[in-house]
């Protein structure tokens, strides 16, 4: 039995593979929240968005959806829009929001923020295009 793959789709990446890539998007941007020094309000807010996006991309990518990885980039660029537009509607500084979310979805809307969205979906996609199945 092959047990490399979640699902018998040749769409999904190697679990194992897809895995540690999420943890490692994942890692860099809970480091780059705490990061001090040059450029840290770009790699705090901008650099950060772009990682986060790449662990959402390959959590889904590994483990939820079975379609192609452009598909999952777009719905993973859609999801970080709709948060970024609820940071604006100023829902992140209601008190009933835990702040353990405020803290991942922040609480400034920053247009600047989308671009990041972008990239970091584009390059999840890109790599994941480059990763052996």
């Amino acid at each position: 039995m092959n047990t490399s793959l979640i699902r018998s789709s040749s769409h999904l990446i190697r679990w194992p593979l897809g895995l540690l890539t999420a943890i490692i998007f994942l890692a860099l941007s809970v480091a780059s929240k705490f990061y001090a020094g040059p450029a840290q309000d770009f790699i705090r807010s901008s650099f950060a968005d772009f990682l986060f996006v790449g662990a959402v991309y390959y959590f889904l990518r590994c483990h939820l959806f079975q379609g192609s990885g452009r598909t999952v980039a777009i719905f993973v660029f859609l999801l970080a829009t709709v948060v970024e537009f609820l940071q604006l509607s100023g829902i992140s500084k209601s008190p009933l929001m835990p702040h353990w979310l405020v803290f991942w979805i922040g609480d400034v809307f920053d247009i600047s923020d989308l671009g990041m969205y972008g990239l970091g979906c584009l390059f999840a996609y890109f790599l994941d295009k480059s990763l052996p199945r």
